[in-house]
């Protein structure tokens, strides 16, 4: 597979998450709690753990190996990535009031490894077929449930925002795993890191002001370069050889790095 043919399969991947994620964020509004984005980061994790269990079950055995790689960069780098968003998690964790803040975070993180736990070994005893089906079903049952909630500007911009978003998270994820080697890989914490930093500052400097393209960094490029998905995987799979402490050093740590950038960005800003 060619360079040029990795970078489209991540960017048009990331651009279909980006407009389901859209579209799935626009119901519940008027609740508390962010049900739609728990929905979203933990149906998310699931599938993505789906798809890497049966590519290193029945899957890694059936298809040939490029193949595996392009649904590895356009269903698991670009959609689930895509999809899925750690900024926006952080945001909302920040602006929640305190009591119901903390039991956000730590029941969406909790849940997580556990939906990549069981979404993981689900995928290794699936048959190659089925796990596929639920793969494809996730990818377009909630492109479908996305389509009516947006306009044509919100698509086009959104999208493909979120699909430079998710390419600099590729590139900068896999850069920082080549350089630093340790238990745990820092390349999807970096990213997150980054990439709460940056919402924090536009959120607060945009929160007295009225930004017309808030959406299109915020929702798109933002959304598009952090993911949830892949850092809950990444905290299963710790789980699943054994070393539950480093999955939780890495979960916890992950998102009080993160909240604590965005928190400090938002102020500095604001």
């Amino acid at each position: 597979m060619t360079a040029k043919q990795s970078w489209t399969l991540v960017f048009l991947g990331a651009t279909m998450g980006a407009a389901s994620r859209v579209g799935l964020g626009s119901l519940w509004q008027g609740s508390t709690i962010p049900w739609a984005y728990v929905l979203i980061n933990l149906w998310g994790a699931f599938a993505l753990a789906v798809l890497y269990g049966a590519l290193a079950g029945e899957g890694g055995q059936v298809l040939a190996a490029k193949h595996q790689q392009a649904l590895r960069l356009s269903v698991g780098t670009g959609f689930m990535g895509g999809f899925t968003t750690y900024s926006s998690f952080m945001l909302q964790v920040f602006k929640l009031p305190a009591h119901l803040a903390f039991s956000y975070a730590l029941g969406s993180l909790v849940a997580g490894l556990v939906v990549a736990v069981v979404g993981y070994r689900l995928g290794r005893t699936l048959c190659w077929r089925y796990a596929a089906a639920l793969v494809s079903a996730t990818v377009l049952l909630v492109g479908a449930m996305s389509l009516p909630k947006m306009s044509t500007l919100l698509a086009l911009s959104t999208l493909g925002a979120a699909g430079v978003g998710a390419l600099g998270r590729w590139k900068l994820g896999d850069w920082v795993n080549s350089k630093i080697h340790t238990p745990i890989t820092l390349g999807t914490t970096i990213v997150n890191l980054v990439a709460c930093t940056l919402m924090g500052a536009v959120s607060g400097a945009s929160a007295s002001a009225n930004w017309p393209w808030l959406a299109v960094i915020t929702t798109g490029f933002l959304g598009g370069l952090s993911t949830f998905s892949t850092a809950s995987v990444e905290g299963g799979s710790l789980v699943l050889a054994g070393k539950t402490r480093w999955a939780l050093t890495h979960q916890v740590g992950m998102a009080l790095s993160c909240f604590a950038a965005l928190a400090l960005a938002y102020t500095l800003t604001n």
